[in-house]
């Protein structure tokens, strides 16, 4: 059974990026499972996107013709603003057959206070898939939030979950994208987007009633005597 994860040598380069560009808050990691192509490390230089071509990818431009890859993060310089999000966007054209030969790894950087929790949601739309297919897994701190294998189909994925944001390099949570590429004929289309969304844990409904509930109780007790 094939089992998706993300790649011990682009966790590697990603730290390493994070180490030697401080300001960066998103990289990507592209491989090349098949070809022997040296892995390409990518960083936003602090302007929260980053976006690849086939031109700007000797990896991407050995096996597609046009396309590109994207992705956006969003409130990630401060803890006030608990709506952290990334999202990928992918568009290509095959120019081979070729069987999970491109990874892609993208690690988008947060700042919460230790300790904290966050709701996760994550959804992948595929918008095209004509002779393609791909693996998506995503990964919110240290909880593996979503993993889709071989999806041939424009179906919605989407899994939602409360996680512990554990700090680490950086003192930052991560979000990490990651997914694989395959081909069944030349001129495949692919194209979907990949959004993770990480929320402040609401107050449990029924305990805001309760105190609602309490108050109301105490102002009708008063109102009796």
């Amino acid at each position: 059974m094939k089992r998706f994860v993300f790649s011990l040598a682009a966790i590697v380069a990603l730290c390493v990026g994070f180490t030697q560009y401080a300001h960066a808050v998103l990289s990507m990691t592209i491989e090349d499972a098949i070809g022997g192509l040296a892995d390409e490390v990518y960083n936003d230089g602090g302007t929260g996107s980053i976006t690849i071509t086939t031109a700007s990818s000797p990896i991407l431009a050995n096996y597609y013709g046009t396309g590109s890859i994207q992705s956006v993060i969003s409130n990630y310089v401060s803890a006030d603003n608990f709506a952290n999000l990334i999202s990928s966007s992918i568009n290509l054209n095959a120019n081979s057959v070729f069987d999970d030969a491109v990874i892609v790894n993208l690690v988008g950087e947060y700042t919460q206070p230790e300790g904290a929790q966050g709701l996760a949601t994550t959804t992948i739309n595929a918008a095209t898939l004509v002779d393609a297919t791909f693996d998506a897994t995503v990964v919110v701190s240290n909880t593996t939030l979503l993993t889709e294998l071989d999806i041939a189909n424009l179906d919605t994925y989407t899994a939602t979950d409360t996680v512990d944001l554990i700090r680490g390099i950086g003192d930052v949570y991560p979000i990490r994208h990651a997914f694989r590429l395959a081909s069944d004929a030349v001129g495949s289309d692919i194209g979907f987007d990949l959004s993770t969304r990480v929320d402040a844990v609401p107050t449990p409904a029924p305990l805001a009633l309760l105190g609602l509930g309490l108050v109301g109780m105490i102002g009708a007790r008063r109102f009796m005597h």
